[in-house]
């Protein structure tokens, strides 16, 4: 069978102590090889799958409730046989090095994640993969959305046709058929923080071929050959994995999380999730305990569970923090991650920028870094307005929150040039849910305006928003229709009484008449700092403005600029 062909590989930390989550509670077969393997530790077991019945199925409960009795009925156990290896073995330069092996459903179940090098089953993956025969690419965005993204070609292809952006996507995972060079050991790869290997059906391995497959695998994660290729894209931010370093971030980011400063610091999925009514929770269900549920994972209802303490947190504590996901036919929690793999962070340390993402810090790269400055130095993205005021109270007594709506009613209200637009729903990408601008001008400026209170998991989403709907309002006739229908039918006090024929005049009917020169897209930044600067936001929102900017006036026509307005965050 197939399953029987397949191995999994997983790579220890040097410094770690073992390799598994409980060792005091797991006992291991112990088998000694000569050489220098120095142990093989073998945990092996028959295990029984999840038990199943007609009540755990809603579609059998429907015919079960209609017959008036337990008619229907379905009962089901599985069995499977799975084994969990330890191999410790020496390189080269006689250092002693340590893998897992995991055969069977589960088998990864008794193994430390904490232990595990992150990078290992990517830059593998990276190194022997045959560059033009790809089959399925994982990406991550660093932003507001933290996107995971995944694509999948129906044969062998190369990463441009996958239609991966470079610079603004990074590399998860990788699979597909591997270089000549390793095809008599590998057939196909998933590489990940682990590598999941398909291997032919004449070199089913014995153990010391198993071995020998590891070292080749420890050869190339060393390798930098990947760099010649166009993964190398995946050295803009590469993992770090200096213990020290790693300790000095770690022990920010808890500092930070305590003190509930959130200015560089979300909350987002680390793996692709499936699912359109997916939901979390932050504590487990159980028959004394019913969880709040939450439908987006947030940082400040993570660290408000009661009795969770914030003094003296460590990142060990964030590590033992549960994320869960909830089964939407039972209701059920499942344990997902720990928050600390599902915390998106920067953080400067000795002059240079770290992000946290899925577990892994890493470095951004001073590549990229030069890269955003010299944009910013060769355009000119700051401009000011009169019709946006400085100095503007936006507290909502009703919801007792600082919110950017009131700041856009104050605009609108006071300029008759001036449309509202938050709160209007337009069609996009055949969705009726997005605000196409918060206000809209009679010289054709869509402002979009956002406040800068938790960094990056605020801002940046106004810079990848603004793409989405720049691109639909240049070339989807049903999204301006839709702003016209606004125009016509809305019932904002602020808008009533306006010259609304002139507003739907620089809305073109037909694709071909728009022009995108004559449309400004304005990025109106609500904060409560003096004189603040590009400079000041996180590198970051840096690079995702840079993104939108050059998108929206190089790859698009319009024009755009940035402008910063103080507003007052004082209550009544």
């Amino acid at each position: 069978m197939e399953e029987f062909r397949r191995i999994t590989l997983y790579r220890i930390k040097d410094e770690a102590n073992g390799a598994f989550s409980r060792d005091d509670d797991v006992e291991f077969d112990r088998i000694e090889l000569p050489g220098d393997v120095a142990t093989v530790l073998v945990k092996y077991e028959d295990a029984s799958g999840k038990a199943r019945s007609d009540a755990d199925i809603p579609w059998i409960r429907i015919l079960n409730s209609a017959a008036g009795e337990r008619r229907y009925r379905f009962e089901a156990r599985n069995r499977f046989p799975r084994a969990t290896v330890g191999i410790n073995f020496t390189v080269s330069e006689g250092e002693p090095v340590t893998y897992v092996a995991a055969f069977g459903l589960g088998a990864d179940s008794i193994i430390d994640r904490r232990k595990l090098v992150y990078d290992f089953g990517i830059k593998v993956a990276m190194n022997i993969c045959d560059i033009d025969k790809l089959r399925r690419v994982q990406t991550t965005a660093h932003e507001a959305v933290s996107r995971q993204t995944e694509r999948q070609a129906s044969t062998g292809t190369n990463l441009a046709v996958f239609g991966v952006n470079t610079e603004t996507e990074f590399l998860r995972m990788l699979s597909g058929i591997v270089a000549p060079a390793y095809a008599g050991i590998v057939e196909s790869f998933r590489g990940k923080e682990s590598i999941s290997l398909k291997l032919p059906k004449e070199s089913i391995p014995d153990m010391p071929a198993l071995v020998q497959l590891c070292r080749a695998l420890e050869e190339r994660y060393k390798s930098d050959d990947y760099k010649n290729t166009d993964l190398k894209v995946y050295d803009q931010l590469k993992v770090e994995n200096d213990p020290v370093v790693k300790e000095a971030l770690d022990t920010q980011l808890a500092a930070k999380v305590a003190a509930k400063d959130f200015t560089h610091v979300h909350l987002a999925p680390p793996d692709f999730v499936e699912g359109e009514d997916t939901q979390f929770a932050y504590e487990k269900k159980t028959e004394e305990n019913a969880p709040q549920l939450f439908d987006d994972l947030r940082i400040e209802d993570l660290v408000s569970i009661p009795r969770r303490r914030l003094k003296g947190l460590t990142a060990n504590t964030l590590r033992s923090w549960d994320v869960y996901r909830v089964d939407e036919a039972t209701g059920a929690t499942h344990r997902a991650w720990s928050a600390y793999r599902c915390m998106v962070a920067e953080i400067e340390l000795h002059r240079k920028t770290y992000v946290l993402s899925n577990g892994q810090w890493r470095q951004v790269s001073e590549k990229l870094k030069e890269k955003v400055d010299k944009y910013f130095e060769n355009n000119n993205l700051m401009s000011s307005y009169d019709f946006l005021p400085d100095n503007i109270k936006i507290y909502d007594a009703d919801r007792d929150q600082f919110r950017e709506e009131i700041y856009n009613r104050h605009v609108a209200r006071n300029d008759p040039d001036t449309y509202l637009f938050d709160k209007s729903k337009v069609q996009i990408a055949g969705k009726k849910i997005y605000e196409i601008c918060d206000l809209f001008r009679k010289d054709g400026s869509m402002v979009h305006v956002k406040r800068h209170s938790s960094g990056s998991a605020s801002i940046n989403h106004i810079f990848t928003q603004a793409k989405l709907y720049a691109h639909a309002f240049s070339a989807e006739a049903i999204t301006r229709q839709g702003m016209r229908d606004w125009i016509d039918n809305n019932e904002e006090p602020e808008n009533a009484g306006k010259a609304n024929n002139d507003f739907k005049g620089i809305i073109r009917e037909n694709d071909g008449d728009v022009d995108e020169k004559s449309h400004e897209l304005i990025f109106c930044i609500l904060t409560s700092a003096e004189n603040m600067s590009l400079a000041d936001l996180p590198f970051m929102t840096q690079y995702e403005l840079m993104l939108a900017h050059r998108y929206l006036t190089h790859d698009r026509k319009f024009r755009s600029s940035v402008t910063f307005k103080q507003v007052d965050l004082t209550k009544p």
